[in-house]
């Protein structure tokens, strides 16, 4: 079956200098006090120890809003910059 699966949205600041890759000050920090001002939403973090743009999202109907700190084009560059 061929449509959406999830819109992805981002949340941080972007001029903050960042990279994808997880840390406890930012990223945990960020998202955890994201999720706190909806404390009646049922958060999935699943996604928030990932190694490389960590995420929070939500379920709705049958599809996720997945929320990040980076625009995805500034984590493939990252990415691309990191291979040898």
């Amino acid at each position: 079956m061929a449509g959406l699966e999830h819109v992805e949205f981002v949340i941080g600041d972007q001029d903050d200098d960042i990279s994808p890759l997880n840390d406890d000050i930012h990223h945990q920090t960020v998202l955890k006090a994201y999720m706190t001002k909806y404390p009646d939403v049922q958060w999935n973090t699943k996604a928030l120890t990932k190694i490389c743009n960590p995420d929070i999202s939500i379920k709705l109907r049958e599809w996720s809003v997945k929320f990040h700190l980076m625009p995805l084009e500034d984590v493939i560059k990252y990415e691309k910059e990191q291979r040898y």
